[in-house]
Formats: C-alpha cells, sequence, structure tokens
C-alpha cells in the first residue's frame, strides 16, 4: 500500500509500505481520503520532538472497514468510517477533566502555524 511518509522538515515521499496488522480491539481500515491538517503542516515544516522520521502522515481518514480485531463489536467490514483521532497527552489537568481540547501538552496550538 501506498502512504505519504515524512522523511525530514521539508521533504515527504510517497513510498509503498506494508499492510498494518489488525490487533486485538482494533479496526484496520482501508483509506479512501486523508486530510493534511495543520499539525501535519506544522511537521513537514519544522518537524516534531514526538515524529521520529520516516513517519506516516495524515491522521484525519475517511475510508472503509477492512478487517476486525478480535472482540470488536459494532462495525461491520465494509462500513465507512471517518477517524479523526485527538491529540492531546492526557495526563494534565484538562486531560482529566475531559476537556481534551485545552491539553497543555498537546504539540503546539492552532494559531502557532503562522
Amino acid at each position: 500500500m501506498k502512504a505519504l511518509v515524512f522523511v525530514e522538515p521539508g521533504k515527504m515521499e510517497i513510498r509503498e509500505v506494508s499492510r498494518p496488522v489488525c490487533e486485538r480491539g482494533g479496526l484496520l481500515v482501508k483509506v479512501e481520503t486523508c486530510g493534511f491538517c495543520g499539525s501535519d503542516l506544522r511537521t513537514y515544516r519544522y518537524g516534531h520532538s514526538r515524529v521520529t522520521p520516516p513517519w506516516i502522515i495524515g491522521h484525519e481518514i475517511a475510508g472503509v472497514v477492512a478487517e476486525l480485531g478480535e472482540g470488536v463489536v459494532g462495525f461491520l467490514p465494509g462500513e465507512r468510517v471517518a477517524v479523526a483521532p485527538p491529540v492531546y497527552c492526557g495526563t494534565c489537568y484538562y486531560c482529566r477533566q475531559s476537556v481534551f481540547y485545552l491539553c497543555q501538552n498537546s504539540p503546539p496550538a492552532w494559531g502557532s502555524l503562522f
């Protein structure tokens, strides 16, 4: 399968990569479209302390469920899904209050890109 891979600041490549393994409790999604958000652009331009190249870029996706991991209920193979995982630490005051969008330790905030 093909993926957009961050190689270094200012450089990305489309590469052939291995098909991921569907883990217990997980879904394997065949990506049909992928957004390129502000944090992806920031990583492309400047790198990121949590990103060690080579790194597949793009975490806001839409596609089709290709495989269900053991124990998964509520999804069916072939079902269309959208995924937009948030990036937060899970341990700061706001994360512990379930106010994840105010995370004190997430990557730099939206306005810091430009």
